[in-house]
């Protein structure tokens, strides 16, 4: 026990997902000369680099979290995110709207490449880093625009913080970043934009974070129980210890029973109410006028209990809650 306890012990790493979306084309007017136009990309990526490093201060996170970035791999913002992320040796997973070779292959509406030979020869050079861990396809939409918006929805749903990097005169644009950094402020989700401006012939960052006072950020955590479980100082394993995997199999087994116990007990709840509103409707339909709308309310009513139910909403803003606290006759009584 003694000498157990001397060895130093930490958490089990916990992942942060930074999702990311940003600007294709980062400046209007790029310079001519290729060694100019290189080094104007380069103070984006390394400003994203500085950025991405100050993450965990800025977000509060333990020494236990690590970040996992998630975004798309177009030319432009997304191509210098990937890069810092290599830098960092940040792991990172790549959403796209259609397969890897379609997408690089991808045109514009009006017949405009989305890659120049150059940017696609870097986007599969990223693609093939040691970094990218997932490649991942979101959308079957045929509609370009819808697919890239629901690539941008999903990048946000599983994120747990927003990077976004801009061209400082970026216009709103379908599907784009900033409907997406527009959807992170509305739900809460923490956001940092970054914006690039020319000034005096040269580039230009500068930066913002979004946050809700009323939903402040919470580092993701472990689940129970894996959270009772910890590493000696230097491993990068789990533990393998001899209750280690029966212990985690048994978290897994417990949750997966609990909700297919619930989604029984909800079923048959649905399956009732739905009867019940069948009753109330044929009653309904052979009663005078009164009866026969108190029952089209209690049809009505359980309709929309069922509803509630299968979709899982069940708070106390729920607007049948209110009428069944009071009971049946009380009801009737209006």
């Amino acid at each position: 026990m003694s000498h157990m306890a001397t060895k130093q012990t930490r958490a089990l790493p916990c992942v942060v997902q930074i999702g990311f979306a940003g600007s294709r084309q980062l400046f209007e007017k790029p310079p001519a000369d290729p060694d100019a136009e290189r080094q104007w990309r380069d103070t984006g990526e390394q400003y994203l680099v500085k950025s991405l490093g100050e993450l965990p201060r800025q977000l509060k996170l333990s020494s236990h979290h690590f970040l996992c970035g998630i975004s798309q791999i177009a030319c432009g913002a997304d191509t210098l995110f990937s890069r810092a992320c290599q830098t960092l040796q940040i792991p990172q997973r790549l959403f796209l709207p259609q397969p890897a070779g379609d997408y690089l292959a991808a045109a514009s509406s009006s017949g405009t490449p989305d890659f120049t030979p150059a940017q696609r020869r870097e986007a599969e050079s990223l693609l093939a880093s040691e970094h990218i861990i997932q490649q991942r396809v979101i959308s079957q939409s045929p509609d370009r625009t819808e697919r890239f918006r629901e690539t941008n929805a999903e990048i946000l749903r599983v994120s747990d913080a927003i990077v976004c990097l801009l061209r400082d005169d970026s216009q709103d644009k379908a599907g784009g970043t900033n409907e997406l950094l527009e959807r992170a402020k509305a739900i809460g989700v923490p956001a940092l934009e970054i914006r690039i401006a020319v000034q005096n012939g040269h580039p230009v960052c500068h930066h913002t974070w979004h946050s809700n006072s009323d939903r402040p950020f919470r580092p993701p955590a472990v689940p129970e129980p894996l959270d009772q479980f910890s590493l000696l100082a230097g491993e990068e394993k789990f533990p393998a210890t001899p209750n280690g995997s029966s212990d985690w199999k048994e978290f897994a087994s417990g949750w997966a029973k609990k909700h297919q116990q619930l989604f029984r007990y909800a079923a048959a709840l649905i399956i009732t109410l739905h009867i019940l509103a069948t009753l109330c409707a044929t009653v309904a339909l052979a009663s005078p006028n009164k009866r026969r709308y108190y029952s089209s309310c209690y049809a009505e009513l359980m309709v929309t209990m069922g509803l509630d139910i299968m979709n899982g909403d069940l708070g106390e803003n729920t607007p049948w809650l209110p009428p069944c606290r009071l009971g049946p006759r009380a009801l009737l009584a209006r």
